[in-house]
């Protein structure tokens, strides 16, 4: 007997499973506010992922990250590619130009690290005034193995809270522009029990904590971030997805390299439809 139509249908081929991260490393300063970036590179290496958000990043910045470029030296660390956005961005310092040994700027921003080619960048500015520190969405086109999607990774306004849900709708409409799967990642500075932001942190999104972790209990206690020190009280680091990525897993890692806990999760990827192309 000959197969019938639908037996001989092709099934969609599985996606490409990535392990991505998000991690404020606080300028490299551990839970006690101590200089140890040797330690921020040890806490991402334990994370084993694939593509990493980090916010709270110095380059040239002053004395207390000791004036280095800290994507770069953590991408030449771990053997990663990288993507800097400066939020601020200053004139280098005498004592700057004097340690460094050259007129760089002192910056301070957002980065993306990743095992795969980054395929392009690009920074937005997101709404500001002048109560809240300067933020930006950092936008890169990832090829994981030949399967493409959009990372970001931005770092919210503690406040007030108008201001960051107008943040979070700009970098929102950056990091999910396009046909392609995309993933949002950072500090949101703002836990789930904050009903209205939270809203709009996961309109039309997955928030994979929250999908990988659906009993009211491990929701309300686990996935804390923030802070280390002495015990974290508040899930403010997010993974956010679109809707056709499916999320694998999702953990934080428990570490004092920084004030924040970094967060992991494994997510397939689809591949793209070749009706599409």
């Amino acid at each position: 007997m000959p197969p019938s139509p639908a037996s001989t249908q092709s099934s969609p081929a599985p996606g490409r499973r990535v392990r991505v991260a998000t991690f404020n490393i606080h300028h490299g300063a551990n839970s006690r506010n101590v200089l140890n970036l040797e330690s921020t590179a040890h806490a991402l290496e334990a994370l084993e992922a694939d593509v990493i958000g980090l916010q709270e990043v110095d380059r040239f910045f002053g004395t207390r990250s000791d004036f280095v470029d800290q994507a770069a030296w953590l991408a030449d660390r771990l053997d990663m590619h990288a993507q800097f956005a400066p939020t601020i961005d200053l004139d280098p310092s005498r004592r700057s130009v004097e340690r460094v040994g050259i007129s760089t700027r002192r910056q301070y921003g957002v980065a993306v690290l990743s095992r795969f080619p980054i395929l392009e960048s690009h920074m937005a500015r997101l709404p500001e005034n002048r109560l809240i520190e300067r933020r930006a969405v950092l936008r890169a086109r990832i090829d994981a193995d030949g399967v493409p999607f959009a990372f970001s990774v931005t770092h919210l306004a503690l406040g007030p809270a108008k201001s960051r849900r107008a943040q979070f709708r700009a970098a929102r409409e950056v990091a999910f522009a396009g046909e392609e799967p995309a993933v949002l990642v950072g500090d949101l500075n703002a836990a789930p029990s904050q009903v209205r932001d939270y809203a709009v942190f996961t309109k039309g999104l997955i928030d994979v904590w929250a999908a990988k972790h659906r009993f009211p209990l491990a929701k309300r206690l686990l996935g804390r971030t923030n802070p280390v020190l002495p015990i974290p009280m508040r899930r403010i680091d997010y993974i956010l997805a679109s809707r056709s990525i499916r999320p694998i897993s999702a953990k934080t890692h428990r570490t004092h390299a920084s004030d924040h806990l970094p967060v992991v999760a494994e997510l397939e990827i689809p591949h793209a439809d070749p009706a599409t192309k």
